[in-house]
């Protein structure tokens, strides 16, 4: 990841561990390697499921609720 951020001030910021500092890169788009990325903020309701691939690039935002947010990893794998 370290690497991958070296490319882009874009995605230097979206894993700084300040408070605040992934937030403020929603809806930012920048190119890597010819590839155009763009931030987006996953939310949902209580109950809710995301699915989603395991390498999906990703990043830590503030819990800005008095409530305690869980998350639990499930890996799924295709056998012949």
């Amino acid at each position: 990841m370290k690497q991958l951020s070296r490319k882009s001030t874009v995605l230097e910021r979206l894993w700084d561990r300040r408070e605040g500092a992934p937030g403020a890169c929603v809806g930012e788009i920048c190119s890597v390697d010819g590839i155009d990325l763009q931030v987006i903020e996953m939310t949902g309701n209580a109950g809710d499921v995301f699915l989603l691939d395991g390498s999906l690039l990703h990043a830590p935002t503030v819990n800005e609720r008095p409530h305690v947010r869980l998350a639990a990893k499930c890996f799924f794998y295709v056998t012949n």
